[in-house]
């Protein structure tokens, strides 16, 4: 099994990273943050660019100010959802308090930033984002008993005609009941 780069796309050493926000304070604050790493930061002001940029190229995360105008960060993952290689998104607001972080994580961001940046919560938060895209990328989900490509510790068996992801002592137990030996 082949482990992840640390921390980079394509071999090169770099994390690409889409900043989206009408304003010059959140992408100069993130630029100054990235300018002590490798990690590549491309900047746009409107959910329309930011959607143009995604399309023509590979971009595993995407900071994203709550609001755009026109759009808010709602627009932004309901357009990139069902891309076959969507980004994590990491919303950003000065507002950030307990009811946006639940409202971002249940329509299907990553995590949410309080403004101003704090740099060690931005690097973590766009590393575990990162890690994360590259496990769905590398790891696809798989309906093949016996293979489980996102947790390769743990087994999918069928049970009365419903698949479930079980650990290692589970699946020998099932196998076992089975007739069937290791």
């Amino acid at each position: 099994m082949r482990k992840p780069p640390a921390i980079e796309t394509s071999g090169t050493g770099i994390v690409s990273v889409l900043s989206v926000s009408p304003t010059e304070e959140v992408h100069f604050s993130l630029q100054h943050i990235f300018n002590h790493s490798k990690w590549k930061l491309t900047k746009t002001h409107s959910l329309a660019s930011a959607l143009a940029i995604l399309h023509a190229q590979t971009t595993p995360v995407v900071l994203c100010e709550t609001d755009l105008l026109p759009g808010t960060w709602r627009d932004l993952l309901e357009q990139i959802a069902r891309a076959p290689n969507a980004p994590a998104v990491i919303v950003s607001s000065r507002l950030a308090d307990d009811r946006l972080w639940a409202e971002a994580l249940n329509l299907g961001a990553w995590d949410v930033l309080a403004r101003p940046f704090v740099k060690s919560e931005v690097f973590q938060s766009v590393s575990a984002a990162w890690r994360h895209w590259w496990n769905r990328q590398e790891r696809p989900a798989s309906t093949d008993p016996g293979k489980n490509y996102r947790n390769p510790s743990r087994f999918l068996v069928n049970f009365a005609g419903r698949t479930g992801d079980i650990g290692l002592a589970g699946f020998l137990l099932s196998n076992a009941a089975k007739g069937v030996s290791p």
